[in-house]
């Protein structure tokens, strides 16, 4: 395995980033079945959710305001879902940290396998809906909401991990783990 990661490390990008997506994919694939099946339910319904409220709110500052609920939903989604599901797949650092693999290089790539799979793309699927609110403005808003929508998902994905780390940090001591634990 670590043949495999070292491989690409001369060029940018090389088979790190593959690899570890594969290896982001091998674990969920592995995960249990229950898990399987209510992200293979949630993902679909929620982005059917989201286009169905912004669809059905009257046009004007109505589908704004759904757009912000909407968007706020989906943020304290991608904050809480991990923490609670337990974090499957998520690749931590300190699981490479004996790889010949830099610190930046490493978080890119980590960063780059946390955005693909079928959370980042259903969140992709629900940012579209911007595109209904940015048409009853102008063309130049479209534009703007077409090139903002990756920055969103990455955005989503960063505070996802973020959160999921300093869970993590705090599951190290005693008062941590019985903050962490009110959520149980």
């Amino acid at each position: 395995m670590a043949g495999r990661l070292t491989v690409g490390i001369s060029t940018p990008g090389g088979g790190l980033v593959t690899t570890l997506v594969r290896l982001r994919f091998t674990i969920l694939s592995h995960g249990s079945p229950g898990l399987r099946l209510a992200r293979g339910l949630c993902w679909p319904l929620a982005v059917a959710v989201t286009w169905a409220a912004v669809l059905s709110a009257a046009p004007g500052e109505a589908r704004h305001d759904v757009l912000l609920l909407v968007g706020l939903a989906w943020l304290l989604g991608w904050a809480l879902g991990p923490v609670l599901a337990s974090g499957p797949g998520v690749l931590r650092p300190d699981f490479f940290a004996l790889l010949p693999v830099g610190r930046r290089r490493l978080g890119a790539a980590l960063l780059a396998a946390a955005c693909v799979g079928p959370g980042a793309a259903a969140t992709a699927l629900a940012a579209a809906a911007l595109g209904v609110r940015a048409v009853e403005l102008s063309a130049g808003t479209v534009v703007v909401a077409v090139l903002a929508m990756p920055p969103l998902v990455l955005l989503l994905v960063a505070v996802s991990r973020t959160v999921y780390a300093l869970t993590g940090a705090a599951m190290r001591s005693r008062l941590g783990v019985a903050v962490t634990a009110v959520q149980y």
